[in-house]
């Protein structure tokens, strides 16, 4: 089983306009909504996958409620802390043209006591479940970021336990994550330079040796470091080895959840205890099959591995 922890899920709400255009009333053709937050994603491509997993959520509010039907509709098997103040929404305007304008709210103020709760159930379940969960994914933001600490005592729990993390977060958030030394982190470009503390030139984003080095650097903080660099990509280390992947050629339609997609897939692989090339291979397949399709997150295994075969894996020498 695989625990995925999101503690700032939203409403992920998509309005499908002709166009978009300030000041004016636009009237939308269709809306759609789905449990949101990197962690709900990953469940729900993990899900299709066939892959066992549990999602630990903050839920609060009428928005929470919403949140929960959404993930009882999509089949996510889930544990909910219920805190006093609502969650967030996030409402994407999506046009024909695939232009696409992002309202994203603050996440929740989160009581100390509501904290608490949440740690002492991620607690009982990886200490009553240790030999059943082989990987816990701590995804997305965190909604008050007075509690920026609480990806690393999750890990350290979990350390303790036996089991490995995978760290996908930003800021704060993931620069004391970082501390405890989880299994995998899943930086891009801006978290990388948050946490090696330098910004790249031009040059430097161009240059992919260049970037493996500083990927490299990361691997003081985890076993595997994944530097996703969008449609160029993405640079893995394990070890001293370095792989650069490179996406299939596609007609992106929606690349929202891409990055969710991909760890989601990366992790399928490891679950299975494939070697490093064949989890960069489907990794990568599953965020080019979630950039083809409209609905965010939820591409099926059959898409996915028809673009295993694209993939393009080359080790890099530095």
């Amino acid at each position: 089983m695989i625990l995925i922890v999101t503690p700032n899920p939203c409403i992920d709400k998509t309005i499908y306009v002709k166009r978009n255009e300030l000041g004016k009333i636009i009237r939308a053709y269709k809306v759609k909504l789905i449990a949101g937050g990197k962690g709900n994603n990953v469940a729900r491509v993990l899900n299709n996958m066939g892959i066992e997993n549990l999602s630990l959520n903050l839920l609060g509010g009428y928005y929470g409620k919403i949140i929960e039907e959404c993930l009882r509709r999509d089949g996510i098997n889930y544990k909910a802390i219920w805190i006093k103040n609502p969650s967030r929404t996030v409402v994407t305007v999506l046009e024909d043209s695939l232009r696409q304008t992002a309202f994203v709210e603050p996440g929740p103020e989160v009581l100390p006591e509501e904290k608490e709760k949440m740690l002492e159930l991620f607690k009982n379940i990886v200490e009553l479940n240790r030999t059943k969960i082989r990987f816990v994914i701590l995804s997305g933001s965190i909604p008050d970021h007075k509690y920026s600490d609480i990806y690393r005592t999750m890990i350290e729990v979990a350390r303790l336990n036996g089991i490995k993390c995978v760290l996908d977060s930003r800021g704060k958030a993931l620069k004391v994550g970082v501390e405890a030394k989880p299994f995998l982190i899943k930086p891009n470009i801006q978290e990388l330079e948050d946490l090696l503390d330098l910004k790249l030139t031009f040059n430097d984003l161009e240059d992919d040796v260049k970037l493996a080095w500083y990927a490299l650097e990361l691997t003081k903080y985890a076993e595997i470091v994944i530097l996703t660099m969008g449609d160029r990509g993405s640079i893995v280390t394990e070890g001293k080895k370095i792989y650069k992947a490179s996406p299939p050629k596609i007609e992106v339609i929606n690349p929202v959840g891409s990055g969710d997609s991909f760890l989601a897939g990366f992790v399928y692989g490891l679950y299975l205890n494939m070697d490093i090339v064949n989890c960069i291979k489907i990794a990568t397949a599953a965020g080019a099959a979630n950039a083809s399709i409209w609905d965010a997150a939820s591409c099926t295994k059959e898409q996915i591995m028809q673009f295993v075969d694209e993939v393009e894996v080359t080790q890099l020498y530095v």
